[in-house]
């Protein structure tokens, strides 16, 4: 059974639908600027998000995440930290794959930050490059 909703580190939900349509459109981003890309770029373009419950004293303001004593996060890191378990990023680029804006380059792998444990990343070519 897939998750219906994230909480992100601010304590805000965003469901699922949310959660892809932000995706898809930042893999759709990433394919028009970079011939190559990883989902460390994807996480990078994401764009606002609604968010489906806002708790009191947190502050969403240009797409900016406040929690935790002023500690923030942009929509991505945001999304990125509520949906790491279930690797929705997965499934949102396998949905840009069927649209044809990308697909996975075979072999190839790049060093990832730490947020993913320093583990090597899938490379994903980019069908709709205009650069």
């Amino acid at each position: 059974m897939h998750k219906t909703e994230f909480k992100t580190p601010c304590g805000c939900t965003v469901t699922r639908g949310e959660a892809l349509r932000a995706f898809v459109a930042a893999i759709y981003d990433s394919a028009k600027v970079c011939a190559l890309f990883t989902t460390d770029e994807v996480f990078e373009r994401v764009g606002p998000i609604r968010v489906a419950t806002i708790r009191v004293g947190n502050l969403h303001v240009n797409d900016i995440y406040t929690y935790k004593e002023g500690m923030t996060n942009t929509a991505g890191q945001a999304l990125r930290a509520a949906t790491a378990s279930s690797k929705l990023i997965s499934v949102a680029l396998r949905i840009a794959q069927k649209l044809n804006y990308c697909e996975p380059v075979r072999g190839l792998t790049w060093d990832s930050d730490r947020k993913c444990h320093s583990r090597p990343k899938r490379v994903w070519s980019s069908n709709i490059t205009t650069v």
